[in-house]
């Protein structure tokens, strides 16, 4: 009996604890209570709840204390000071920003915001949550409210009127908007006519349509992109002779071109200005209206800006020489050639001393280039140039000595010197030339002693040993 007591009724009593009802099935499905049985347990629950006195918060007027009456009474007359102070307040802001206050006492704290509802769907006061404007009907649609009035301590109507604020940000919304339209339009013109003056064919056109005129007013707007256009379209108008003569005769073209020039740090427009006053200078019988204008100064200024467009300026300068007779201000370009002598680059120097050639060909021109300076600029030219460019400083000497006026202060200005460091070549050329102005020059016996000093002599002995075979040059120095 004992040993039966011991032994395990069934397989799950001889599993160990941890693995036992692991794998359990149950293969009967357990059954519910009755329907009756359900039933009248739900009756009887609800009996018992039909059947129970309601619950009742307990009169607290008739228990509050004299001293709790007291503290009521002070909150309330410090609320009421809050408010007549924020009514005073109201009424100081009302001629900055006129709203209509409602007449219903505000419950809320004004130190607190009040909820605006839906500002961002609709600005409806919508305490139930979002609803979007688009799900309203046109006629219960709200209009957008005053958000500046969300800092006060008091409610706005809806049917409150606009405030000032309001109307001078939406003025100012639309004119932003009207300013972006604008600039696009104004981009898409300057593209126009930038394509337009590339062909020939539309010159005429455009002359005729005012685009010189609508180019100079578009070059004022402060947009990159319609100076890049305009700069554009200058250069292409300048190319062709309708408009090229338009822009001469337009009296701001040359100073709005400048300005253009020196309106942005892109290379591109001011190499395309650059070009523009170039083509103009090329344009006939311009030269004396552009120089009035102020093109010298304007292409110096280039010049002094972008180092690798000095050549470009510089036949510029050279191509308002090309005149058949003096004009006014014509020492302005002549200044503009002393100024530039002094440069390293050979072919600026080259260019200047063949503007300066072309001027000393004007008789009337040839004292006052002597007073200007023309004689230092030869002497920085000289010093250190191709033998073509010396060639054309000797040229120049011989022109100015054929004025006797200008003889005297041509060897008070060291012209001699310049001729001793031209006789060393050995172009025949510019030997022959300058052996012409030294006897020019020696008609002035009052400064033959200022001549010797300057080596005219020895000028007049390196000539004749390298041109003992050219007959016109060796009598010229004999004669001297």
């Amino acid at each position: 009996g004992n040993q039966d007591s011991k032994m395990p009724s069934s397989f799950e009593d001889m599993m160990p604890a941890s693995q036992k009802n692991i794998n359990k099935k149950f293969f009967t499905v357990p059954r519910s209570p009755p329907p009756k049985v359900m039933m009248d347990l739900h009756t009887e629950r609800i009996k018992a709840v039909m059947t129970e006195k309601p619950t009742s918060l307990p009169d607290l007027g008739d228990e509050r204390s004299a001293e709790t009456k007291k503290k009521l009474e002070k909150r309330r007359a410090r609320r009421a000071e809050r408010k007549q102070q924020n009514k005073k307040v109201l009424e100081k802001t009302k001629q900055l920003e006129p709203t209509t206050v409602s007449s219903e006492k505000n419950s809320h704290d004004p130190n607190w915001k009040p909820y605006r509802g839906d500002v961002f769907g609709s600005a409806g006061n919508y305490m139930g949550g979002m609803v979007y404007l688009s799900r309203l009907d046109p006629e219960k649609r709200i209009k957008s409210k005053s958000v500046s009035t969300r800092y006060r301590g008091e409610e706005v109507q809806e049917t409150s009127p606009k405030s000032d604020l309001d109307s001078s940000v939406r003025e100012i919304r639309q004119e932003k908007d009207n300013s972006l339209q604008g600039l696009e339009a104004k981009r898409h013109c300057a593209k126009t006519l930038a394509n337009w003056a590339l062909h020939d064919e539309n010159a005429e056109r455009l002359a005729q349509e005012g685009a010189v005129e609508a180019t100079i007013k578009l070059s004022k707007e402060d947009d990159e992109t319609i100076r890049v256009e305009c700069a554009r379209t200058f250069r292409h108008m300048s190319s062709q002779r309708p408009l090229g003569t338009m822009l001469v005769d337009d009296k701001n073209a040359v100073q709005t071109i400048t300005d253009l020039a020196f309106s942005s740090k892109e290379r591109a427009i001011a190499r395309d200005c650059a070009i523009c006053l170039v083509n103009m200078t090329r344009m006939p019988n311009a030269e004396a209206k552009l120089v009035e204008d102020g093109i010298v100064q304007a292409l110096l200024a280039i010049m002094n800006q972008q180092d690798d467009l000095t050549g470009l300026c510089v036949r510029g300068l050279f191509n308002l020489t090309c005149v058949e007779k003096a004009y006014s201000s014509v020492e302005r370009v002549i200044k503009s050639f002393v100024q530039l002598a002094n440069t390293d680059n050979p072919d600026v120097k080259h260019t200047c001393v063949s503007g300066l050639c072309n001027l000393s060909d004007l008789r009337a021109l040839r004292q006052r280039m002597v007073v200007e300076g023309t004689l230092h600029g030869l002497n920085l030219i000289a010093e250190d140039s191709k033998p073509k460019t010396r060639r054309i400083c000797a040229i120049v000497l011989h022109s100015l000595a054929l004025s006797p006026v200008c003889r005297a202060d041509m060897i008070s200005k060291g012209a001699v010197l310049v001729l001793y460091l031209i006789s060393s070549d050995e172009d025949k050329i510019a030997l022959h030339y300058t052996a012409s102005a030294i006897i020019r020059l020696a008609t002035e016996k009052q400064q033959l002693k200022r001549m010797i000093n300057d080596k005219a002599v020895i000028s007049l002995s390196n000539i004749c040993q390298r041109c003992q075979k050219v007959d016109s040059t060796s009598q010229l120095c004999a004669a001297a």
